[in-house]
């Protein structure tokens, strides 16, 4: 079984797989040389993965999809019977399934005719689409012989989640946090303002860098500097008895803060106090 995985947010790129053997895996930026090129379908990197297996998109079995933006004209017209979530061309797709409490997202989008139009030839028989989260726990999974263990993932934010926590026994997967349940919740779910991943990103902001390009840049500079900010900056988040990393005020409190040591400085100092909570 022949199956595309298509990741078309910021970094957008593919992977083709025979059944879970991995043949081709490209980054949108590598064919069209534009770093960190992404936010929409990543053409040339699809037909990049085709080319190394000798393949065609009619021998595409499967295409597993994100549950991110999609323009707003392949969604059905009534995905937004109970209100619309979002503003100008794309919406969310987690979070129209959520506004409506469907799980089934081919009930909401016309995925099928999303992928005809985005790539020439590509019909497959199945269209899935992947969990974030769980995403990232298999991609480090499936490159170790383990029967046993924790795989714990954390970042700016998907699928309305941004930790998550699984329990690897006997070969099998169990949730601790972070999963479907998180990412369907209407109360007590995970917060924008509990994500360490984007503490980063606005620290990379505010130090004048490009925020989902630079970090680099930050956890360099962090090795010249004093974490001075790093108890103040620590206050804004506790961590519960699960395990879980939860905000303490608002996400604009939190980017003010950031906004205020960066004009103290300097830059290293920030960068380190940034470091050392994560």
């Amino acid at each position: 079984m022949i199956i595309l995985g298509v990741y078309h947010s910021h970094d957008a790129c593919a992977a083709l797989y025979d059944d879970y053997k991995l043949i081709a895996a490209v980054a949108l930026e590598r064919p069209t040389r534009i770093k960190g090129d992404g936010n929409r379908f990543p053409t040339e990197a699809v037909a990049e993965c085709l080319a190394q297996a000798g393949l065609s998109a009619s021998d595409v079995d499967v295409v597993a999809l994100p549950r991110t933006d999609f323009p707003k004209s392949y969604y059905h017209p009534t995905a937004f019977a109970l209100g619309d979530v979002g503003k100008g061309e794309n919406r969310e797709l987690i979070r129209v399934l959520n506004r409506r409490r469907i799980r089934n997202p081919l009930k909401v989008l016309d995925a099928g005719r999303y992928l005809a139009d985005s790539f020439a030839g590509l019909s497959p028989r199945q269209i899935a689409f992947y969990n974030h989260h769980a995403s990232h726990a298999l991609a480090t999974l499936f490159h170790t012989d383990w029967d046993n263990g924790v795989l714990y993932t954390s970042d700016g934010g998907g699928d309305r989640t941004f930790y998550s926590a699984r329990r690897l026994h006997e070969g099998r997967l169990e949730e601790v946090f972070g999963g479907e349940q998180a990412s369907f919740a209407l109360l007590g779910g995970q917060a924008r303002q509990d994500s360490l991943g984007l503490m980063y990103y606005y620290v990379t902001e505010a130090l004048g860098f490009r925020p989902l390009r630079h970090e680099g840049k930050v956890l360099g500079l962090a090795a010249f500097g004093k974490p001075r900010f790093a108890e103040e900056l620590r206050a804004f988040w506790k961590v519960d008895g699960q395990g879980q990393i939860r905000g303490t005020r608002s996400m604009r409190d939190m980017r003010t803060a950031i906004g205020a040591m960066a004009a103290k400085g300097p830059r290293e100092d920030v960068a380190a106090s940034a470091q050392t909570v994560l």
